[in-house]
């Protein structure tokens, strides 16, 4: 075999384990792009939300235009699927377009909707009652505004909360729930004069006046129309202008001025006769007795969608033909008006229902309100409470331990003051002093100058008056009582004094009964004395000597342990 042939048969082998490789990388370049795709159109998607975001206040269509190039939004998740169905809902109802479905919304709500105070959690809630007052569900939509509300950032600028007020009292009026729209119209109406823009004013001021209206307040309606036609008037807005000189001319109407009625009615049209309202001019042209006219306006309210500018047409078209003598037309008219007054009994027993709905779903909320309410009045009570107990209990362990301090510093201060003075006597002396007898025999001193001079005054007399005459149960008068300790604190000053600092933990009532007890008077008389029983009297006796036993045999201990002690004993009495 040549060499060539060796070459030649080892080519085949070589080829086929490149061939592998090969594969490999080319899997993992396609991998790469695939991922480098993913990546970018997870980036694109992020962008056009930010975009969309951006615009939305000042260029909804641009904003939903940006939503719609998304590519397959059903394939987003977590944070961009939220994102997306939020901005979408809110680019939809910003284009005046009407919600059919809450699917969309839901999702941002399943989302958002667990965070506190969070915007988008508020907006989440707020477009969802948006969604829900296009699909006639006021119940729903007044509880998802109640939840918008409780969402809503303390520190946000308040357009959006004048929203949440200005629709949540749009949904009340729709329930005839004048009173409660009117409360929630002044609400929105607070919210508003916080912003910048005094031109949003007109929308609380009109609902205001509509709800005055409904409850036959026409006097204060009015006020709060020339409030909103001023701010109509000072932005120029002719639709605005064209709607509340329609608003004010029903209103002079219902109170039977025809003059300003029709006065009011004309200048509206002259505004914007798109916003003429066809039965209002009508019934103008009717009391003035403009029949033909009257009726051509009476036909474009019955071409109307509302059902009670329907029935109020016919109604009045029956009693021109009938006043008309054209019996067969009034006929018809009136086959008409019945047909659809029908149509509106039904709708308002349906309303009926769904305001029974509303108020039910506004109780749970206001219940689920004070049960939060009231459960967080209960934890800070028990916070306070735990607070109040603790601290108490602290206070009294420092003022144990202050007091237990104060103790065993006078204990050690008379410690070392009956030490100094031992060993300054046994050091001048040369000789073993008890300081025990020195002190002994000084408080006797004091003992016998007190005992003295009690004598001579007139309780020695009385107190050995009384001796003689003491039955059981006789006690000297409270009166009498203290005014007799008040002579024993005056003769024996010194020798209470010197006692208590000895005997710091003896009272008051212990160191009289020391006293009489040593002026030798009788057991009963000490009874009568210290207004106190036979069996009292003994108890603190023996406490006494207990007393006395501790503190000298802690002295007597003390004092054997100083290491200039040399022989010293105290003796007990």
């Amino acid at each position: 075999m040549n060499i060539k042939t060796k070459h030649r048969n080892k080519i085949p082998a070589i080829t086929n384990s490149i061939i592998p490789i090969f594969e490999i990388l080319a899997c993992i370049f396609l991998f790469g792009l695939a991922g480098c795709n993913l990546r970018g159109d997870d980036q694109r998607t992020k962008n056009i939300l930010t975009a969309a975001e951006a615009c939305m206040e000042t260029q909804p269509d641009s904003a939903l235009i940006l939503l719609q190039s998304i590519k397959n939004p059903s394939s987003l998740r977590g944070k961009s699927q939220a994102d997306y169905a939020l901005l979408y809902t809110q680019a939809w109802d910003k284009n005046s377009l009407l919600h059919t479905s809450d699917s969309l919304i839901q999702i941002a709500v399943e989302y958002y909707g667990k965070k506190s105070k969070d915007i988008k959690a508020t907006k989440s809630y707020f477009y969802l009652g948006s969604v829900y007052r296009d699909t006639n569900q006021d119940a729903k939509a007044i509880n998802a505004f109640l939840k918008a509300m409780e969402k809503i950032p303390s520190h946000m600028p308040n357009k959006l909360q004048m929203q949440i007020y200005f629709n949540l009292g749009d949904r009340y009026y729709n329930q005839d729930l004048y009173a409660d729209s009117q409360e929630i119209y002044f609400k929105c109406l607070k919210a508003t004069r916080e912003l910048n823009d005094s031109s949003l004013l007109f929308f609380p001021y009109r609902g205001i006046a509509e709800t005055y209206f409904l409850q036959e307040k026409s006097d204060s309606a009015l006020v709060y129309c020339q409030k909103a036609l001023t701010i109509s008037q000072a932005v120029r807005n002719n639709y605005w202008e064209a709607a509340i000189l329609n608003d004010i001319s029903k209103i002079y109407l219902h109170i039977g001025d025809t003059i300003k009625a029709s006065l009011f009615i004309t200048n509206a049209m002259q505004k914007d006769s798109l916003t003429a309202n066809p039965y209002l001019i009508s019934n103008l042209l009717y009391l003035k007795n403009e029949l033909d006219s009257a009726k051509q306006y009476l036909l474009q309210g019955c071409q109307s969608t509302n059902l009670y500018t329907k029935a109020s047409s016919y109604n009045l078209l029956y009693e021109i033909e009938k006043k008309n003598q054209n019996h067969t037309a009034a006929y018809a008219y009136s086959d008409s008006f019945n047909l659809y007054r029908d149509s509106i009994e039904m709708q308002k027993e349906h309303q009926e229902i769904q305001a029974l709905n509303t108020k039910y779903a506004l109780d749970l909320q206001k219940k689920e309100i004070e049960r939060k309410e009231e459960i967080t009045y209960w934890s800070i009570a028990f916070i306070i409470i735990i607070l109040l107990l603790g601290g108490f209990s602290f206070y009294q362990y420092l003022e144990r331990k202050h007091k237990e301090e104060l103790l065993k510093l006078e204990q050690l201060n008379f410690n070392d003051h009956t030490q100094t003075i031992n060993f300054y006597l046994e050091e001048k002396l040369g000789e073993d002093v008890s300081i025990k007898d020195t002190v002994r025999t000084f408080r006797k001193e004091k003992l016998q100058a007190g005992i003295h001079s009690f004598s001579t005054s007139p309780w020695k007399e009385k107190l050995e008056e009384a001796e003689k005459r003491i039955t059981p149960g006789n006690y000297i008068k409270p009166a009498d009582q203290e005014l007799l300790y008040q002579a024993l604190d005056t003769h024996f000053e010194e020798f209470i004094t010197n006692l208590t600092i000895i005997y710091p933990e003896m009272n008051k009532e212990d160191i009289y009964y020391c006293i009489l007890s040593n002026m030798k008077y009788r057991s009963r008389t000490l009874v009568y004395c210290m207004r106190t029983s036979g069996g009292t009297l003994r108890t603190r006796k023996s406490r006494l000597k207990k007393t006395w036993r501790k503190k000298h045999s802690k002295l007597y201990l003390t004092h054997k342990k100083h290491p200039f002690h040399r022989r010293t004993e105290i003796s007990r009495d």
